[in-house]
Parts: structure tokens; sequence; C-alpha cells
């Protein structure tokens, strides 16, 4: 076996949004057979046949944008570069990177499979009401809708009737996540795959037990969780001098939107284009909004439970 092949990820950290990848991700970093890579979401698979044509359409960017990205770092990284991240690996058992995304990503079991089909992958879900309402917020904060607008109002401009997966808002597709899940069984074996709830992380000295096992590592290493990650934030702009985020006109931003992942979007603004975070917000759904959305996410929420084979009846309360 080469050097390089020896640094090939073997564990992937993949899963909803908001749902508490960051935590588990610097949790699993402490122990010392496990190596996560240093760079978090590096997402080199989420778009394996190309970035969808929409997100660098001529037709959507005006012509000083489309001068100016040329200047700007390049999103996703090239394989060479993708298994640079990973040089620091030295006799660890496990070599892991989280990229949340990759649970939605259409092609992405299949490109990861390619890649090292021995690869474990861990989920982590979160109640699919919270989490819409959560990818609302952040795209609210992006300025995408206009000051003052409510989920519930947001709801009610869709149709959410549709029986097009492809056609609902984004937001709400891409919480149907046994239809994600089972893109994965279709590549690899199930005891390859183990899916963890938001909830879980309440007890994260179990989860974490769970985890190591599903590693095939030592239980008996002992992990600080006491310090919590990336909790949810209100976002505030603040454009940098130059930033080439001014140059984006807001169709150029809204049709990125209808395309690409909420949680790559709001990261490639807020690291590559200069914006900050501050001031934490609740990310509960309000009562309006999840009675508007009860009749799409219940069928979405049991069939979950019966992939899991665990009770998820709270979801719905």
């Amino acid at each position: 076996m080469t050097e390089i092949n020896m640094k090939h990820p073997n564990f992937f950290l993949v899963g909803a949004s908001k749902a508490g990848t960051t935590s588990l991700y610097h949790y699993l970093k402490q122990h010392p057979d496990i190596f996560m890579c240093p760079e978090k979401e590096p997402s080199h698979f989420l778009f394996p046949y190309g970035v969808p044509p929409l997100m660098f359409s001529d037709d959507l960017m005006s012509h000083s944008f489309r001068e100016n990205i040329k200047n700007a770092p390049r999103v996703f990284p090239t394989r060479e570069e993708y298994i640079a991240m990973f040089d620091g690996v030295r006799e660890e058992k496990i070599i892991g990177e989280a990229s949340p995304d990759y649970l939605i990503g259409p092609d992405t079991p299949q490109a990861i499979f390619d890649f090292t089909p021995l690869a474990k992958i861990m989920i982590i879900l979160r109640n699919p009401f919270d989490a819409a309402y959560s990818e609302f917020l952040m795209n609210q904060r992006d300025g995408e809708f206009k000051e003052g607008t409510t989920f519930l109002e947001l709801l009610r401009a869709e149709d959410l009737n549709d029986c097009d997966l492809q056609k609902l808002p984004k937001l709400i597709r891409t919480r149907f996540y046994s239809k994600h899940i089972n893109r994965y069984l279709e590549v690899f074996p199930k005891d390859q795959i183990r899916c963890f709830l938001f909830e879980d992380l309440d007890h994260m000295d179990l989860l974490l037990n769970d985890a190591f096992e599903f590693l095939g590592v030592s239980t008996q290493v002992r992990i600080d969780t006491s310090l919590k990650y990336n909790a949810a934030k209100a976002q505030k702009i603040d454009y940098r001098t130059d930033s080439i985020r001014n140059l984006i006109p807001p169709s150029i931003k809204s049709g990125l939107k209808k395309t690409i992942p909420a949680s790559f979007y709001s990261w490639y603004w807020n690291r590559r284009l200069g914006v900050h975070q501050s001031e934490k917000f609740p990310v509960k759904c309000p009562e309006d909004a999840k009675e508007y959305l009860m009749p799409i996410f219940t069928p979405v929420i049991q069939e979950l439970g019966e992939l899991l084979e665990r009770d998820l009846s709270l979801w719905l309360k």
C-alpha cells in the first residue's frame, strides 16, 4: 500500500444542517486513533460530476462577476488538494472528514464508494421542522427574503403539494431523510452506516461510546465534551473591503439558492466572502409553521422511524 493510499479517508461524518456535526467532529478529533481532516466541510464529493450548471451560468452572471470570480478562491478542492488535507495522518486507524451536505448530494454515495468502498458513514439527523426553520433563518440572514418575512409566509407562497420531490422548495425536500439514507444503503453495506439523532447529543458519552464501537477504536478514551461548538447564531453582514460579494446581483444569489445546498451556500459566503456571526437566536420551528408543515413531514418522520427502528413520535409533538 502506498503512502498516499494509507492517507485516504475511511470515515465520513455527514448529516442534516445544524444537527450537531461540528461538536461531534471536535470530540472525535480527541481520540488518539482517529484523525479528522483539519479542514471541516471540504465537500470534495458533493458534486463529483461538477457544480450544478446554474452556479456558473453565463445567463445569470454579470460580466463584472464573471471577470472577478476568476480571482475568487476555488470552492471545492481538487483530488490532489483533498488528499493533501490528510498529510498529518500518522498511525491513526480511522481517517475521517466531516461534510454534512454529503447526506443530500445525489451522486455523493457512489462517488465515496468508488473512492473508498470500505468507508464507514456516520449520519446525524435533526427534527425536520426545526431543521427547515433553521435553514430559513440562515437564508434570511443572507438577505434572500424581504425584511420581516416570516417562515409561515414563505411556506404559504410555495406549492408544497407537488408530488415531484425535486419541485419542492429545497429547504423542504432536503428533509426527506429516508430517501437520502437509502441512496447510501444502495451502495454501502448496512453495517458500514450508522445513524444518530440530534437528541442523542444530549447523551454525548453514550453516543461517543457507540460511535467508537462502530469505528472499531477503543471506547476507554476519555473525551472532554464540556465545550460546545457552533451554537446557532444570528448573523450580521460585515462586508470586507473590495469583497467579491458586493459584485453579486440578487438574481444570481437567488439562482444559486435554488440549486445548491443551503449549508454550502452559507458556508461559502460566510467563510470566503467576509461575513461574521454574532448573537444567538432560538431555532425551534414556530407553532404556526409546524402545523402548516405537519401533513408533509408526518409521513417523512414515520418512514424514517421505520427505517431506523426508532420512535420519533416526539418530533410530531
